[in-house]
């Protein structure tokens, strides 16, 4: 559920003078159209979202990229796209992680990969070598990989053509 999101990203729609007289044109129809509408843009946003994780390879395990998620907001009238896992908004928004009853953060990074076992034979399963690290505090910078992503969407228009023929296609079938 987005609304209990860690990190949630509010879509603006601002739908176009053709799109508005539709809405007008079919009031009766207009809370689905919206809602169709805004279930186009919510979808995309997700996808793209997603594809931005990747590119920034802002990948370990895939959990943040999975936990990213979107739904309306109960008075039918936004999209919230946004992730529950814990770390979301320390990598949306950045900032400096202490600890909180010990001296040092400690934590284990990748090192590289054992590839040639003791016996001198290549392996068939390289082993990933990690060491530990130890530090009083860790910066973490913003990736803005969610609002980054929307901004992208909506300076191309894409949010305001998707939601468009959201509303089209919505008053069409109904």
């Amino acid at each position: 559920m987005v609304t209990k999101a860690r990190a949630p990203i509010d879509l603006e729609i601002r739908p176009d003078a053709g799109t508005l007289r539709l809405l007008r044109q079919h009031k009766e129809l207009a809370p689905r159209a919206i809602k169709m509408g805004l279930d186009a843009v919510v979808t995309e946003a997700v996808g793209e979202v997603k594809k931005t994780i990747t590119d920034i390879e802002l990948i370990d395990k895939g959990r943040l990229r999975a936990s990213i998620m979107g739904e309306i907001s109960p008075d039918g009238k936004k999209g919230i796209i946004g992730s529950d896992v814990k770390y979301a908004a320390i990598h949306e928004y950045g900032g400096v992680i202490k600890p909180k009853r010990a001296k040092m953060l400690a934590f284990q990074v990748q090192s590289g990969s054992q590839i040639v076992g003791k016996s001198g034979k290549r392996l068939k399963n390289p082993k990933k070598i990690s060491k530990w690290v130890f530090a009083k505090k860790v910066t973490i910078k913003e990736k803005r990989y969610m609002r980054g992503t929307i901004e992208r969407m909506q300076s191309s228009g894409k949010i305001e053509s998707l939601f468009a023929a959201g509303v089209r296609q919505a008053i069409e079938k109904f």
